[in-house]
């Protein structure tokens, strides 16, 4: 039995709406995967690409990566890259953070991205297409590239027809040399794991291997939450015959979002009924239908911000459409210094919180100022909760 967890589309690194709390959902549903991996005890992680949103992470999105994946390498499971569009390289001579992670010993992925690579791994190989190699999965039989008897196709390609039926693109918008239809993949695999594709997509008929394609372990955007509001990762078994198993498993950690829609009154009734909840603060989409003033568009927006400064929600967007087409779009503004010290210091007791707030606000506002760097020194000194309070916050900000 090869039993494997099958993901794409992790986008380590990528942060919406330029918000630090949106990159760490990204790292979060990261290590849930690994985690079920561990827990699961699966030969193999197959990542289907796009594992960074970037070909240039940042430092920080290295040391995540690096270290979910010790936590792979320790407990003698492969981790297996297909690399995609993002994390490729966008230029010769540059390199790739896949290629990085390779070189430490912690996955393994095509050294030629221009060529299927091969990995053999206890009576099953893995046949990995990067997005350059993808077309290789429509006109090469895999038989001619591997030994095993059961073989899984990893791929980080869009099917026209996974477009089509998960993601609503027309088929004549599906073009281009690595654009290909899912009747086209060669038979011979005993499953495809895909990737590129964020929605989820199960493809199973006779005749032909199973294709599916997770979707992306987090959301980018509100277009994604509609098409699908779950997140999944595959946990796949194959046995001497073949597929034994593909089960989706819910990625536990999203964060999650609320959509209201409606003429103002409609709006105004649906915010009021937004109220705080347990886990992560929701990403607010809010679509006004029809002509509003300014004096509408205030009430709408206060209502907003008093939601975001109270923690409530983490972020909104304002969409006011206008004869079916969205005109406008309102987004929050920049939070005060001591309203963001005071969300960064959410995890103390309430008096603890407020009092480091201040304390740090006034410093900042005066950063070269003796006196006042004086007595935040003393203040600390008389109060281990506040220095501890401000040492944990800013552990947890650093890395969690």
């Amino acid at each position: 039995m090869f039993r494997f967890i099958h993901v794409s589309d992790t986008h380590l690194g990528a942060r919406p709406y330029g918000l630090i709390e949106r990159e760490r959902d990204f790292y979060d549903a990261f290590r849930w995967v690994i985690d079920r991996a561990l827990e699961l005890r699966v030969d193999a992680v197959l990542h289907a690409g796009d594992m960074f949103h970037s070909s240039t992470p940042r430092p920080l999105t290295y040391i995540y990566a690096i270290r979910e994946l010790r936590r792979v390498v320790d407990a003698n499971v492969r981790f297996i890259v297909a690399p995609g569009n993002h994390e490729l390289p966008k230029a010769e001579g540059l390199g790739s953070p896949i290629r990085v992670l390779e070189d430490l010993g912690l996955a393994m992925a095509p050294r030629d991205p221009g060529r299927p690579y091969v990995v053999e791994l206890e009576g099953t190989s893995v046949i990995v297409f990067s997005e350059w190699a993808s077309d290789y999965i429509g006109r090469v039989d895999p038989a001619s590239l591997a030994r095993s008897k059961l073989r899984v196709g990893l791929a980080h390609v869009a099917l026209c027809d996974a477009l089509a039926e998960a993601e609503g693109v027309p088929l004549e918008r599906c073009s281009g040399p690595r654009r290909i239809h899912s009747s086209t993949v060669r038979g011979g695999y005993s499953y495809v794991a895909l990737g590129d594709i964020h929605t989820p997509w199960d493809h199973r008929v006779p005749g032909a291997p199973p294709m599916v394609y997770p979707g992306s372990t987090e959301y980018l955007d509100v277009d994604e939450y509609r098409r699908n509001n779950s997140r999944y990762v595959y946990l796949v078994e194959l046995g001497e015959n073949g597929l034994v198993r593909a089960e989706r498993l819910r990625v536990e950690v999203v964060r999650p979002w609320i959509i209201i829609e409606g003429g103002y009154r409609e709006v105004l009734e649906g915010i009021e009924r937004v109220r705080r909840t347990a886990g992560k603060e929701p990403v607010v989409y809010v679509k006004v239908k029809g002509t509003m003033d300014q004096s509408r568009r205030r009430s709408i927006v206060s209502r907003l911000d008093a939601l975001r400064a109270e923690s409530t929600i983490l972020y909104y967007n304002l969409v006011v459409e206008e004869r079916g087409e969205p005109r406008r779009v309102y987004t929050p503004q920049p939070l005060s210094l001591e309203s963001m010290l005071e969300k960064l210091l959410e995890r103390c007791g309430e008096s603890s919180r407020r009092e480091a707030s201040s304390l740090l606000t006034t410093l900042l506002g005066n950063p070269r100022d003796r006196e006042v760097a004086s007595g935040l020194a003393r203040a600390l000194e008389e109060r281990w909760d506040l220095v501890e309070c401000i040492n944990r916050a800013f552990r947890e900000v650093t890395l969690r």
